[in-house]
Parts: C-alpha cells; sequence; structure tokens
C-alpha cells in the first residue's frame, strides 16, 4: 500500500473509532500517527523493512503493527474489525462536506 493511503487509512480509522465510541485517547493515537507517517512519508517503506516504525515520535508496538500491515499486505486486520462494527453507509456520509465523525455518530445513534 502506497504511504499516502495508510495515511487516508489511518485517519479513516479515527473516524470509525470515533463512531464506534471508542476510547478518545486511542482515537487521537491514530490521528497523530497520521499526521507522523505523513511527516516521514518518504522514509516510511525504509522503516518497516529495518523495524524501525517505533522509532517515530508516538508511533507504539499496535499503531506499528497496523501500519505494517498495510504496508505489506494492504490491508490491516484492526481496519477490517473497525468496518465491520459500522453499518456501511456512514462511511459515505463521512465522506460528505461538513460530516465530520462526531456529527455523523450523534446522527446515527439518535
Amino acid at each position: 500500500m502506497e504511504p499516502k493511503t495508510i495515511v487516508k487509512t489511518l485517519r479513516e480509522m479515527a473516524a470509525l473509532m470515533t463512531l464506534a465510541g471508542e476510547n478518545q485517547f486511542k482515537i487521537k493515537d491514530f490521528e497523530n500517527a497520521a499526521r507522523t507517517v505523513q511527516w516521514h512519508i518518504n522514509e516510511l517503506e525504509m522503516l518497516v523493512e529495518q523495524g524501525r516504525l517505533e522509532s517515530l515520535k508516538g508511533i507504539g508496538r499496535g499503531l506499528a503493527e497496523v501500519i505494517r500491515e498495510l504496508m505489506t499486505q494492504g490491508k490491516a486486520t484492526a481496519h477490517e474489525k473497525l468496518k465491520q462494527q459500522i453499518p456501511p453507509g456512514l462511511l459515505d456520509i463521512l465522506r460528505l462536506p461538513g460530516m465530520g465523525a462526531k456529527r455523523v455518530q450523534a446522527l446515527w445513534h439518535d
């Protein structure tokens, strides 16, 4: 998977976690990881190959595993599980302008 797509996927995972009502700290970790990967986009492949993802600020063992899976397999188990928890149409609503994860979550639950 391309590094730019990994950034998009990490952001989508954070949004899906918001919809699922996950822990806010975990959501922030994924948002921060997306930014960190964006900053290191040119060297991401090398870091994965060398097993040095955890040397990046804010990337722990769990996030490194997700990024590694995305890079090597094109998908991550955690991402697939999150998508199964959320009704399919909600992802489409998230893509509409002005519709963030919190607003979509409120619509879904109300």
